[in-house]
């Protein structure tokens, strides 16, 4: 447990960090002609109390006793069968899941949420879709990438800017 300004910090860092790249790697994926089977998930901790940082479910993953880790066995099991349909097919639905993790496409919103007890929700954008901050941060690092991109083509073109589309939270560009 932490306190309220320490979680603020956590998950302004966490969202900065990994959780910006992570978007941005779905939206544009999810673009026409980006891959057909990314799948995003996002682990919350443990009874939904929000507070996984960056790779703290690697342990429930990949190490330790279920009583090591506080989580719940069948969560677990089920997790890992999920990376073991990934890994033989390239689609993570277990039999239990009866397709319902979709892959992003163009909803780059889309994610299954993992619970270190609670198990798996589906999450159709309705939550990552409302999150002003990650996409203003999003927004952020988009537009640095753009002028870094910019300032590449100036000096490689000699000094002449083509015309650039601005990816947009949606997966849509616009000029």
């Amino acid at each position: 447990t932490c306190t309220a300004t320490q979680w603020l910090q956590d998950t302004i860092a966490s969202d900065f960090v990994s959780g910006a790249f992570t978007h941005m790697l779905a939206v544009r994926m999810g673009r026409t002609g980006g891959s057909q089977a990314t799948f995003r998930y996002q682990f919350n901790g443990f009874e939904g109390a929000g507070d996984a940082r960056h790779g703290a479910e690697l342990p429930i993953l990949m190490g330790g006793t279920t009583e090591q880790l506080e989580c719940s066995s069948w969560v677990r099991d089920a997790w890992l069968d999920s990376w073991v349909a990934f890994a033989r097919s390239g689609n993570p639905n277990t039999t239990a899941m009866n397709g319902v993790w979709g892959p992003v496409g163009h909803h780059p919103c889309r994610a299954m949420f993992w619970d270190g007890l609670d198990g798996w929700s589906m999450d159709e954008g309705e939550i990552l879709g409302s999150r002003r901050g990650l996409h203003a941060t999003v927004d952020l690092w988009e537009e640095c990438l753009s002028i870094m991109q910019s300032e590449d083509e100036q000096t490689r073109l000699g000094g002449a800017l083509p015309v650039r589309l601005k990816p947009m939270r949606d997966g849509s560009e616009q000029e």
